[in-house]
């Protein structure tokens, strides 16, 4: 039974990887969380799992983890908390965001920018038009992600 779960997560990893949602830390802070295919409405049913690309390092990939909790989001912010997952020596190699209702509920409609501190937030749908900035990031993270899942 170990085997079999073993080979469903390892699978699971792997399709991560090549088909849901990406995100960064960018070089002034700003959190860029691009949402593909079904992201959204699985999200609406728990947490959700992707790829978290270092941005001023980005052959140092990790696990970016979202959720809709009200609780988890108001503790240090009124709308949305993201947590930056580091090592040892401090690079950054994760990100785990927290969303409430409601701005899972505008997400279903429109991209959500706000502010977190100094940082902006950047929640994009990918399934609707990106502006020229938001394509030309989500098109490179692709890029990285996808070249490290083939090799």
């Amino acid at each position: 039974m170990s085997l079999l779960h073993g080979f469903l997560e390892m699978f699971l990893n792997f399709t991560n990887l090549l088909f849901y949602m990406i995100g960064t830390v960018a070089q002034n802070n700003d959190i860029y969380v691009f949402f593909e295919g079904d992201d959204l409405q699985r999200l609406g049913k728990g947490e959700i799992k992707g790829t978290y690309i270092n941005a001023h390092d980005s052959s140092i990939m990790g696990e970016l983890e979202v959720k809709v909790d009200d609780v988890a989001a108001k503790m240090f912010g009124e709308a949305a908390d993201f947590i930056l997952k580091k090592d040892k020596k401090e690079v950054v190699t994760g990100l785990e965001g927290y969303l409430t209702r409601g701005v899972y509920k505008t997400l279903l409609e429109r991209d959500v920018r706000m502010h977190l501190g100094f940082a902006h937030i950047n929640l994009i749908n990918c399934e609707k038009e990106l502006s020229f900035h938001d394509r030309n990031n989500y098109e490179q993270l692709k890029i990285i992600r996808d070249k490290k899942a083939k090799s």
